[in-house]
């Protein structure tokens, strides 16, 4: 089977015309646009965002990745049915959950086409609506054991002679940084807003941090780039401890693997550690 795109029929259309085109179908409620989408602030390469909103119990579509008027544009679909869920729900959605970004998108967006008031009522409810912004802790210690576990390997094969060894640090590299990134965001519970955001929030708040980044970005040697890395990856955990390192033990509680994806978590990060422990018979320091 052959993957591929179809061509974009609003490549040469104007936004303006790509949302009446859009409001005329009898399935579209609302339409809301995002961003520098919705205020006066698009420069030449910014990129249009939209949230379409289908008068339908389950969209046919969830996303739409085109052009319009020549610029990159996002259209993320939803329903009457999902946006009145999140808004009237007394949840306490997870700052990085789909939910939560649906209120920020309510709360910031620009109506641009609400056939029955539906956005309306619902952007005002959105003011009300709860996101938590605080991870659980099972997710922080997730967060830190992966940090941790990334470094080792990455330690593990440079300090290898195979050089196909050597190489994979290199592929290991291009993720693993990634990873720390998000979780600099995340310990600081400094909610992710793309990367012009983290780049503005560092300049402010941590300009070492970035001025590491930097660094490691531009550095070509090998030897010296899993050095910045070790010292992005300590910074970037150092709100919740130090980095586990080699000769020591970290647990992460669950049902284990093969179990419904819906299980629970069982248990805490101290019970896991003493499961093991006792698995082994002997106490692990």
């Amino acid at each position: 089977m052959r993957l591929k795109p179809t061509v974009a029929t609003t490549m040469t259309m104007s936004l303006h015309a790509t949302v009446q085109r859009l409001a005329a179908h009898h399935l579209v409620d609302g339409i809301l646009l995002m961003g520098t989408t919705a205020t006066d602030d698009l420069t030449p390469d910014s990129d249009y965002d939209v949230l379409l909103v289908l008068d339908t119990e389950t969209a046919p579509v969830r996303m739409v990745n085109t052009w319009v008027d020549g610029r990159l544009t996002e259209v993320y679909c939803t329903t009457v049915h999902a946006v009145q869920r999140i808004v009237e729900s007394d949840t306490a959605w997870p700052e990085a959950s789909e939910e939560a970004a649906i209120i920020r998108w309510l709360q910031a967006g620009r109506i641009v086409f609400d056939r029955a008031g539906r956005l309306a009522k619902a952007r005002n409810r959105s003011h009300s609506a709860t996101v938590q912004p605080l991870p659980a802790v099972e997710e922080l210690h997730e967060v830190w054991q992966k940090i941790g576990y990334n470094l080792a390997q990455i330690q593990r094969y440079l300090s290898s002679d195979d050089p196909v060894s050597q190489e994979v640090v290199d592929w290991r590299l291009l993720y693993s940084v990634e990873d720390v990134k998000q979780a600099y965001f995340l310990l600081r519970q400094v909610p992710w807003r793309g990367e012009k955001f983290a780049i503005r929030y560092l300049i402010e708040h941590d300009p070492d941090f970035l001025d590491t980044f930097r660094r490691y970005l531009a550095e070509s040697d090998r030897d010296k780039k899993v050095a910045l890395y070790e010292e992005l990856a300590r910074k970037a955990v150092s709100p919740v401890g130090e980095i586990w390192e080699r000769g020591r033990t970290v647990a992460v509680p669950g049902p284990g693997f093969a179990h419904p994806s819906q299980a629970p978590v069982v248990g805490t990060v101290e019970s896991a550690l003493a499961a093991w422990r006792d698995l082994l018979g002997a106490a692990d320091p």
